[in-house]
C-alpha cells in the first residue's frame, strides 16, 4: 500500500471528515461542516452525550449526521446498537440503505477491515454486524421493542410546518420520545437530534425546557450578520430568492432557525399602544373573558382571565390580565377578583364541557358572595388560530390599548410569537372578547384610578359631615 493511501485510510479511521472524503472524493467540507464534524467526533468519543443540530436544508447536515457518521461510528464500534428515527419509516429506511451500502463498499472494508455485515441480516431498515452490533431504522411513533441504542439519532421528527403546529402530532411525538425512544437508550447512551425549529414547543423546545443544561447545540443560520453560511453554494442573492419564493415565515424557520422574528410576526410590535391609569377614559363598557385550562400540572396550558373596557369611540383598553396554572377554586377566585375590581357587564366563558362546568360553579359562587354578573357562554366559531387572528384588524387600526407597566408584557410576548409560541392562553382569552365587542353598551361602568386620601383629608370630611 502506498504511503498516500495509508495516510488516507489512517485519517479516515481517525476523523469523520477524513472518512467522508475517503468514501466520497468530491465530498465538500465548508467551515460549518468542519464545526459539525468536530461535535460528532466528540459524540463518538463519549465526551458529548446530547447534541442538537439546527441547520438550513441542503447544507449537508443529514448527509454528515445521518449517513456518514453512523457508518463511521459502526466501523469504530461494530458491537454497538444504533437507532435512527425520522418522521416517516420510508425516510428512515433510506438512511438505513445508505449506511448499509457504505458499510458494504470495498473502500469501507479497507478502512475498517474488522467490520462487516452479518450475512443473514442485511435489510435496509435493520441489519447486524459480524460483532453483533445492530442498526435499526424506524419512523417516529414506530415500535422499537427489543432493541437498544448506544446511539439514538433522530433526524426531522416532524415532516413540515403544518405537522409541527399540530397539537396532536406534537403531543404524539413527545410521547414517543419519552415513552419509546428514550427508554431504548443503553447505559451511557447518546442522543443526536437534528431538526427544524418550527415552534417553541416542538420536540427540541420541550426537551430544552426540562434539561437545557445537558445539551450541546449547533444552531447555524443561512444568513448571519449579512453573510451567507455557505456562499459558494448559496449566495445571499440565492437565499433572498428562496426567501421570496417560500415566504418569510418558512424561511425564518427553515433557514434561520428562528420560529419568530419581527419580519414574520403576524402581530407587529409597533401596533402596541399603552395608556397610564389616569389616561384611561371613564364611560367604559367592561367585559371579562376567561380561557380556563383543565389541569394544573407543570406540562399543562395556563388559564387566563382578561378584563377589557370599550369606550364610546370603540377603543379597547386592556385593564387587567391574570394568568397561570390554577385549579378550579383558584380560577373562580381570580374571576371574582376581576368582578369585584371592575364590575364587568358580562363574563364570557367558552361553551365546552369543562368551561360549562366552570360557569355552573361560578353561578353558585355568586349566590354565596351575593355578587352577581351576567355569565355569557361564548361559542368557538372557528379554530383557535383563526379566532386569534380576528384581533389583527383591531391592533393594526390602533383601537387596542395596553395598560402601561408590566400588566401586558406576557400578552405582548404571546402576540409577537403567535402562532408558534409555547403559550397562547392570554391572547385566546382576549380573542373571546371579539364576540362581546360587537355591540358594546356604554354608560355602565367606569374604570378610574383609585383616589388615595390622606388622614387629614378624611378627618376634614368627617368634620364637615358632622356639621
Amino acid at each position: 500500500m502506498e504511503k498516500d493511501e495509508e495516510a488516507t485510510i489512517s485519517l479516515a479511521r481517525l476523523r469523520l471528515l477524513g472518512f467522508s472524503i475517503a468514501m466520497y472524493p468530491n465530498f465538500e467540507y465548508p467551515p460549518h461542516l468542519k464545526l459539525l464534524a468536530s461535535k460528532l467526533e466528540a459524540v463518538e468519543r463519549g465526551e458529548v452525550k446530547r447534541l442538537m443540530v439546527f441547520m438550513p436544508p441542503r447544507h449537508g447536515k443529514s448527509l454528515l449526521c445521518s449517513q456518514m457518521f453512523p457508518a463511521w461510528y459502526i466501523g469504530k464500534h461494530p458491537e454497538r446498537q444504533i437507532i435512527t428515527a425520522t418522521y416517516g419509516h420510508s425516510l428512515a429506511s433510506k438512511f438505513g440503505r445508505d449506511v448499509r451500502n457504505l458499510v458494504n463498499e470495498e473502500r469501507y472494508q479497507a478502512i475498517f477491515p474488522e467490520t462487516q455485515l452479518a450475512e443473514d441480516s442485511q435489510a435496509r431498515d435493520r441489519f447486524n454486524t459480524n460483532h453483533n452490533g445492530v442498526y435499526l431504522a424506524t419512523g417516529v411513533g414506530g415500535a422499537a421493542t427489543g432493541y437498544g441504542a448506544h446511539l439514538l439519532l433522530i433526524d426531522d421528527p416532524v415532516k413540515d410546518r403544518q405537522d409541527a403546529l399540530s397539537e396532536t402530532i406534537s403531543e404524539s411525538t413527545w410521547n414517543w420520545y419519552t415513552s419509546v425512544a428514550h427508554t431504548r437508550l443503553m447505559p451511557d447512551g447518546v442522543i443526536i437530534l437534528i431538526m427544524t425549529r418550527w415552534h417553541d414547543k416542538d420536540l427540541a423546545g420541550r426537551i430544552l425546557a426540562k434539561e437545557s443544561d445537558k445539551w450541546n447545540i449547533v444552531s447555524l443560520a443561512a444568513i448571519d450578520d449579512g453573510k451567507a453560511l455557505w456562499p459558494e453554494k448559496y449566495s445571499l442573492k440565492d437565499l433572498e430568492s428562496i426567501k421570496s419564493s417560500i415566504g418569510p415565515v418558512e424561511f425564518s424557520c427553515l433557514y434561520q432557525q428562528q420560529p419568530i422574528n419581527q419580519e414574520n410576526a403576524e402581530f407587529k410590535k409597533y401596533w402596541f399602544k399603552t395608556f397610564q391609569d389616569d389616561e384611561c377614559p371613564g364611560n367604559l363598557a367592561i367585559y371579562t373573558t376567561v380561557d380556563p385550562a383543565i389541569s394544573k400540572k407543570a406540562s399543562a396550558d395556563e388559564s387566563a382571565v382578561v378584563t377589557v373596557g370599550v369606550s364610546p369611540a370603540n377603543d379597547k383598553y386592556i385593564l387587567e390580565i391574570t394568568h397561570g396554572r390554577m385549579n378550579p377554586s383558584e380560577l373562580i377566585n381570580t374571576i371574582f377578583q376581576h368582578i369585584e375590581k371592575f364590575n364587568p357587564k358580562i363574563v364570557g366563558i367558552e361553551t365546552v364541557a369543562y368551561q360549562q362546568a366552570l360557569s355552573h360553579f361560578l353561578q353558585l359562587e355568586m349566590r354565596k358572595r351575593n355578587k352577581f354578573v351576567k355569565i355569557q357562554e361564548i361559542k368557538s366559531i372557528s379554530d383557535k388560530e383563526q379566532r386569534i387572528r380576528g384581533l389583527i384588524p383591531h391592533y393594526s387600526n390602533g383601537t387596542i390599548w395596553h395598560r402601561a407597566g408590566l400588566y401586558c408584557s406576557a400578552l405582548e410576548e404571546q402576540l409577537l410569537r403567535f402562532p408558534v409560541g409555547s403559550h397562547d392562553d392570554i391572547i385566546d382569552a382576549l380573542a373571546f372578547q371579539l364576540q362581546l365587542w360587537n355591540a358594546p353598551q356604554h354608560n355602565l361602568n367606569v374604570f378610574q384610578k383609585p383616589v388615595i386620601k390622606t388622614r387629614e383629608q378624611l378627618m376634614k370630611e368627617e368634620f364637615l359631615f358632622a356639621r
